[in-house]
């Protein structure tokens, strides 16, 4: 039981260190509190889920689809939201205040578009394998998520070493 809650919370830990990194890299740059941050996030999930489940796509050129999709919604809302806000001199509170109706639109949207309950995605054959020694059981997607997160948390730390992490 033990060893199970070590590899969940790997797991946990994994997916939060790469949310970590990517708002400590948003907010170094533009020295924003993006909380519109997590709605990137869920568009991307919500983007592979599109494309693998209702267009039928592979999984991993849902993936390389959905990356740019994110971007480029980041992008807009930079550029429609935050830009003219920081032109105008605006305070801090008031681009908390912004991030936090991205998020909610964002979600909103979401949910009108896909519905508010859970999805299932059909990923690569790794996804439906797990291994099991006793009572511990690591499945081929907590083993692909811990291994993807510390090969990109070490490509942004080789990368850029005057990241504040």
């Amino acid at each position: 039981m033990l060893y199970q809650l070590i590899i969940n919370g790997l797991f946990l830990s994994a997916t939060y260190a790469l949310l970590a990194m990517a708002f400590n890299l948003i907010w170094s740059t533009t020295k924003i509190f993006d909380m519109g941050f997590g709605a990137l996030y869920a568009i991307t999930a919500f983007v592979i889920y599109a494309l693998t489940m209702q267009l039928g796509l592979p999984f991993w050129l849902a993936v390389a689809a959905a990356i740019p999709v994110s971007g480029l919604v980041g992008c807009i809302c930079y550029y429609l939201v935050y830009l003219p806000l920081i032109r105008k001199g605006s305070s801090e509170f008031v681009l908390i205040a912004s991030s936090l109706g991205i998020l909610v639109l964002t979600q909103n949207i979401i949910q009108l578009a896909i519905g508010s309950e859970a999805k299932f995605i059909r990923g690569p054959l790794l996804f439906n394998y797990s291994w099991a020694a006793g009572n511990t059981v690591i499945t081929g997607l907590q083993l692909l998520a811990i291994l993807l997160s510390l090969a990109c948390l070490s490509i942004t730390v080789l990368f850029l070493p005057n990241f504040d992490t």
